[in-house]
């Protein structure tokens, strides 16, 4: 609990974390300048693989839930990669709901390269785009 509340404290303080789920999901955990901590979830999907269908599947994850934090489905401009991410403020940020919120985002993840795989919604995404540690900036 202690080392949580300092891994907080240092995400705070404008620090941030990279934790690689496995090969196709890579999460950066950072504090903005707002006091917000922010959780991005990479995905090993290049979006110029996907179709229109594709895309507009996507979009429809965006609308609001009942759930808080709102995860949303979105682009990284610098990769290219497919992203899910959220964002909560460092001060509501406890042991219960930081677990809970990432748990969320990379069962989302994990949900959205099953679902873009499966052909679902057009052709099935490519599987050999791996995300990597320090794959961003």
């Amino acid at each position: 609990m202690d080392s949580f509340h300092r891994g907080m404290s240092d995400i705070a303080t404008s620090q941030a974390y990279t934790i690689q789920i496995d090969e196709t999901i890579e999460v950066h955990v950072q504090a903005d300048p707002c006091k917000r901590v922010r959780m991005m979830a990479m995905l090993a999907l290049d979006s110029h693989q996907l179709g229109d269908d594709q895309l507009q599947a996507l979009l429809v994850l965006n609308q609001p839930g009942d759930a808080y934090p709102l995860l949303t489905v979105s682009i990284d401009s610098g990769s290219g990669h497919l992203m899910v991410w959220t964002s909560v403020e460092a001060h509501d940020t406890d042991t219960d709901q930081f677990t809970d919120t990432f748990g969320r985002l990379v069962r989302r993840a994990r949900g959205i390269l099953t679902l873009l795989r499966s052909g679902l919604y057009g052709q099935p995404a490519a599987r050999d785009l791996p995300v990597g540690v320090g794959s961003r900036a």
